[in-house]
């Protein structure tokens, strides 16, 4: 069994500019409630931690 999951779709030019225009205040609220919650060390863990899932998942495909 392939674990894959995707979805591609297509959205209107309003749509489009909608998701462009929440994009910033996104990513803001990211940066505060999951970024800002963690200290330098553990921003280095977690990007340490996130490569080697990252790199097993890419020789294991299946």
């Amino acid at each position: 069994m392939n674990g894959s999951v995707g979805w591609f779709g297509q959205s209107p030019p309003a749509g489009y500019q909608a998701i462009e225009g929440a994009a910033p205040l996104h990513v803001e609220h990211v940066r505060q409630l999951f970024i800002g919650a963690l200290t330098k060390d553990e921003l280095d863990a977690l990007t340490r931690i996130s490569s080697r899932i990252v790199a097993h998942l890419e020789a294991h495909p299946d």
